[in-house]
């Protein structure tokens, strides 16, 4: 804490002289003030660290270019997207170094769809960014050719400078981003660079950003970070570690982390409702909606374009409604699915049907003048998807279907760091060993409680001495 105060002082004391301010307390007033909206973001760009240059930790882009772009190049030829994401690119140094290897290797790019997303927080050094027109010392990591082939020489305010070509350019959007907010992505990225930021943040804030990058990328995708950074938290899990001659590389193993951002479709024919849903789902930084469908076919295109990883579907929908196309889903392309209904005795008989087909869980439609309406809706995608992941990750360990027991310790929001709950993942085809077993796969201390979800009734009717007579405090709570 100490060092990053006196990296603050540094760097804003003499900004704060300059502009004509006493001290620190003047300055804080000024910036949490609505007048000083425009002094944040001169605040972002004093405090943020922009050391950068051409092919930095030049083994990286020696691995990009001997192991990795050839697949990606082949897909491309092919009719297939590409898509490389610089995350906190600077003054554009890291994708423009990007582009120039994949422009050594294919020329055309751009004739492609091969693209290379960079961001940046600081508004300032992406506008230097886009300029692209650079000093000869910072070309000094560029060999003479492709200086010759891809730079031009020109004069920026009196400066020798040089120019990136349009050729270049082309291949490359700048978008301003926090990597802290949300995303607005909608596709996955094949590559993601994001050397030498993470350190600067907190270990659990390191950890989230992690997931999130793992949930962001393709199967088979690949992480490029610094060689002082280690991926950590639940990443560790969804992303192989390569380190050779000192390259700090992971690659997905197509396992979506279980902490990133849940990313959702919304499903509904009411336009206002799926604005409703969309804008409380949004307002949490964990749940990103990538689309909405008003009926079931353009959910069905929508599903296969953009491959969520909840759905939540209206119910009543004309055409074909709620029921008979989560019976297709459940079918063809089985998910987490949150049905949404409306609270009259039709919705709840419509909301146990879903159950039975295999929803996940359900919520009600707002009532006229409901102060919070589907105030539980964002934490149960987030549970739908966190429970589809470890379904998942536990395939890809080898448990298939004739492992049927699961066991996992899995961290729930809201409780102390160090707190972890043993989830127990049973199925049985009796109910009468379900409730005798169950309980049986608990640790003997303690109090727990046995959550029995969308099973046949038989199961709460079952009788369960077990949970009742050794765990003091427990309490059985189905929904069937």
């Amino acid at each position: 804490m100490n060092q990053k105060a006196s990296l603050v002082y540094s760097r804003l004391s003499k900004h704060i002289r300059n502009i004509g301010l006493k001290g620190f307390h003047e300055y804080c007033q000024l910036v949490s003030s609505p007048a000083g909206a425009a002094e944040r973001r001169d605040m972002l760009s004093h405090l943020t660290t922009n050391f950068t240059r051409f092919f930095r930790e030049n083994h990286h882009f020696e691995h990009l270019k001997s192991d990795v772009l050839p697949e990606l190049i082949a897909h491309a030829k092919n009719g297939g997207r590409v898509r490389i994401w610089s995350a906190a690119c600077s003054d554009g140094q890291e994708p423009y170094s990007i582009a120039l290897t994949v422009l050594s290797m294919l020329p055309n790019a751009a004739d492609y769809d091969f693209r290379i997303l960079a961001t940046d927080i600081d508004p300032k050094i992406l506008a230097l960014a886009r300029a692209g027109a650079y000093d000869a010392t910072a070309l000094e990591t560029v060999s003479p050719a492709m200086r010759k082939q891809w730079f031009t020489e020109t004069s920026v305010n009196g400066r020798q400078k040089w120019r990136v070509d349009d050729r270049v350019k082309k291949l490359i959007t700048f978008n301003e981003l926090n990597l802290m907010a949300q995303w607005p992505f909608k596709g996955q990225f094949d590559i993601i660079f994001c050397r030498n930021v993470v350190i600067y943040f907190d270990e659990p804030t390191q950890m989230k950003i992690w997931s999130r990058f793992a949930g962001m990328l393709n199967p088979k995708g690949h992480l490029y970070i610094g060689h002082s950074e280690r991926v950590s938290g639940d990443a560790e899990v969804g992303l192989r570690q390569y380190r050779h001659h000192h390259l700090s590389l992971h690659r997905q193993t197509a396992w979506r982390p279980l902490m990133s951002a849940a990313r959702v479709l919304v499903v509904d024919d009411s336009a206002t409702m799926r604005g409703l849903i969309t804008a409380i789902l949004s307002s949490d930084p964990e749940v990103q909606v990538i689309g909405q469908a008003a009926d079931a076919m353009q959910a069905r295109q929508a599903i296969k374009d953009l491959d969520p990883d909840v759905i939540t579907l209206d119910i009543e929908m004309p055409n074909m409604n709620g029921l008979e196309f989560l019976e297709k889903i459940m079918r063809l392309r089985p998910m987490p699915v949150i049905m949404v209904s409306t609270l009259t005795h039709k919705g709840a008989e419509a909301s146990l049907a879903a159950l039975e087909i295999g929803a996940f869980d359900c919520v009600g439609k707002p009532l006229p003048g409901d102060p919070h309406p589907f105030h539980d809706l964002a934490d149960k995608v987030k549970a739908a998807a966190r429970s589809a992941a470890q379904v998942h990750h536990f395939r890809q360990q080898g448990g298939g279907s004739e492992r049927r027991q699961r066991q996992c310790c899995l961290r729930l929001p809201g409780r102390p760091e160090d707190r972890r709950d043993r989830i127990v993942n049973r199925r049985c085809r009796s109910s009468d060993r379900g409730s005798a077993e169950i309980p049986g796969q608990l640790p003997a201390d303690g109090d727990h409680a046995a959550y029995a979800a969308h099973v046949h009734q038989e199961l709460c009717r079952a009788p369960q001495p077990p949970l009742r007579a050794n765990r003091r405090g427990s309490h059985g709570r189905c929904a069937a």
